[in-house]
């Protein structure tokens, strides 16, 4: 394909989980993970870019060939991807990529290589939103929560707009959960002034019914298994601390503040691995019962800044997504349960999200 610009995944052989300097060995070689050779395995990687440089990208990487593509959008579409880039899903086939400073919503057919590209506008002030983050529904409808205090409803197949409904301020995470959508309203635009509420929205009318207090800068939200939500308060990065609120969602009560972070976790279940900013270890947090159940799993304090984790189970890897500043390309680092680098590869500027996928293929 012309433009491709590839690359072979660097294999560390026998190192441990340090930062690989010039003493150690490494191989030009595709990773074995152990991993039945009836799927096929393909490394998705979202990076941010640099606010008006429109240099936000998708670096793939296919584990059977061991080849990386830097240039994974621009291939396929013939045009860059936009200005920054926040947030990515996929619901095989399909790969959504959302770019905030662009104000568009991108849809990869990962099979056809087809891309379709929706303008995320706000229809009564005619501007962008700036979209945030992604939730897709069960029923298919694609919600994203947008810095022009609102929310929009996306459907899928046609990719057009069906519904806008006004929240707080900056929303950021949302879930559904029986039925109503939660939607975390940072206001982190508003510095000093935060927002501090969720918005509770039935999906079938697509109104408001109920507005929850927690604590300043709510930016993410959980769901466990016994129907509690988790929402993390990300404070003021000063004197109020990172929370974790647990919501009941039958009464939508606060019933217990937890003294943690977990801005940056891989959720699986109810089980949640996060970084602990304070150890700059991986440690394992359990919603069920509300305590961390494990710490020092892995030790990423090689990383200079950790900008996402994610656990895949299948190969039972930690992958660690480094940024070094807004000018040099970022890395993804492949960690094993035993705290030992499988492989890095180099990603484009401030990796942000990372979507492991395995197609079974007999």
């Amino acid at each position: 394909m012309k433009g491709l610009k590839t690359a072979y995944l660097v294999l560390l052989l026998l190192v441990a989980c340090k930062k690989p300097s010039e003493d150690v060995v490494e191989v030009v070689s595709t990773p074995k993970d152990s991993l039945s050779s009836s799927f096929e395995t393909s490394i998705y990687v979202l990076n941010e870019g640099l606010m008006q440089h429109n240099n936000a990208s998708l670096t793939t990487v296919d584990l059977t060939t061991g080849v990386v593509d830097d240039k994974y959008f621009e291939n396929l579409s013939g045009r860059k991807l936009g200005d920054v880039a926040n947030d990515m899903l996929l619901h095989y086939p399909t790969l959504f990529v959302l770019i905030n400073g662009s104000n568009t919503l991108e849809k990869i057919d990962i099979v056809t290589k087809k891309v379709q590209q929706l303008s995320v506008v706000n229809f009564i002030t005619k501007k962008g939103s700036s979209p945030r983050q992604l939730y897709l529904s069960p029923t298919g409808d694609l919600y994203i929560s947008c810095f022009d205090d609102n929310v929009v409803v996306v459907d899928t197949a046609s990719l057009t707009i069906k519904k806008t409904l006004r929240v707080g301020k900056d929303p950021e995470g949302l879930i559904i959960h029986n039925n109503f959508l939660y939607v975390c309203n940072s206001g982190g635009l508003d510095f000093p002034k935060y927002d501090s509420t969720v918005s509770v929205i039935d999906v079938s009318t697509f109104k408001s019914v109920a507005t929850i207090t927690v604590g300043i800068n709510p930016s993410s939200i959980l769901a466990d298994a016994n129907g509690y939500l988790f929402v993390q308060s990300r404070g003021n990065y000063d004197k109020v601390d990172p929370a974790l609120y647990v919501i009941n969602t039958l009464d939508n009560s606060i019933v217990e503040t937890l003294p943690i972070s977990l801005n940056t976790y891989s959720q699986h279940g109810d089980s949640v691995f996060f970084f602990n900013s304070t150890t700059a270890h991986i440690d394992l947090f359990d919603l069920a019962t509300r305590k961390v159940i494990q710490r020092n799993i892995i030790d990423a304090s090689f990383i200079e800044t950790l900008t996402s984790i994610v656990f895949d189970r299948q190969t039972s890897t930690f992958f660690l997504a480094e940024s070094y500043d807004y000018t040099s390309s970022g890395k993804i680092y492949a960690v094993g349960t035993d705290d030992v680098i499988k492989y890095h590869f180099t990603t484009g500027l401030i990796p942000s999200k990372t979507i492991i996928y395995h197609l079974k293929t007999n």
